[in-house]
């Protein structure tokens, strides 16, 4: 029995060792350029790139209205792929007449930079910056998708006069989604990453809608239930019925309710 006991302490404490020096790769999925299928062909879009020094860069898919834009979708994808990957998700906006930008993470696709916390956040305000540089903050619509709702929030939480932050499919903090997987472990300790959403979400003062789907397989209905006391009385938190995680955006229910929020 002692030897049994020695024997799964022994385990336990090498998933956590495993767990705590591979964080980065067990958390974020990039995929590099040419390991796309491309989609060059099926949707019209240019590159912008920021260098921000000698070695590190930031690239952004830029997608286009056939008319003049009436504003900018800045959309944040989730931890894993390229942007070029998301290319599809795009459509609904440039035909509702609004210009597109999906720019690639530190370390995806053609980006160049380190996968820290920190990174992230001063790589979000570079994009922002550019963004606010060709567009007026009050036509900036910050969209995120997953993980790209950390992204999203984050720039919502000091950008105040930004149009509108829509998070669909929303964590309420990296720490709070890594319990789900590994709750046997002191996660809040453990983890170099924490995204709190739910933080930014108190410091915006923009509209705010937030989407979930009713069948959502990978953020528990109670982690996003949460996000609603951080939420100002006139914001937005609906839930679309019989969607995923992964294919919300199929849903009539989801375009017409983005629909609706984009137009109040």
């Amino acid at each position: 029995m002692f030897k049994k006991i020695k024997f799964l302490l022994i385990l336990y404490c090498l998933i956590g060792i495993i767990l705590y020096h591979f964080q980065d790769s067990l958390i974020f999925h990039p995929s590099e350029k040419g390991s796309e299928d491309n989609q060059k062909s099926k949707f019209n879009f240019d590159e912008l790139k920021i260098t921000v020094n000698q070695k590190d860069n930031i690239s952004i898919l830029r997608f286009r209205p056939d008319s003049s834009s009436k504003g900018l979708i800045l959309f944040f994808y989730p931890n894993c792929r390229r942007a070029e990957y998301y290319a599809d998700r795009t459509a609904f906006f440039t035909e509702r007449g609004y210009e597109v930008w999906i720019p690639d993470y530190p370390g995806f696709g053609n980006s160049r930079g380190e996968l820290t916390e920190s990174s992230f956040y001063k790589w979000a305000d570079q994009v922002f910056s550019l963004a606010s540089s060709k567009y007026s903050t009050d036509s900036i619509v910050l969209y995120g998708y997953s993980f790209g709702t950390c992204m999203a929030s984050y720039l919502g939480s000091y950008n105040f006069s930004v149009k509108a932050i829509l998070l669909e499919s929303p964590y309420y903090s990296m720490k709070s989604q890594l319990k789900k997987y590994a709750g046997i472990y002191p996660v809040a300790q453990m983890s170099s990453f924490d995204f709190p959403v739910w933080k930014f979400l108190d410091e915006a003062r923009s509209p705010v809608g937030i989407f979930r789907g009713k069948r959502d397989e990978i953020v528990s209905a109670r982690d996003m239930n949460k996000l609603k006391s951080h939420l100002k009385k006139e914001d937005v938190f609906q839930e679309i019925d019989s969607a995923t995680h992964l294919q919300i955006h199929h849903s009539y229910a989801w375009k017409t309710s983005i629909d609706q929020f984009l137009n109040k």
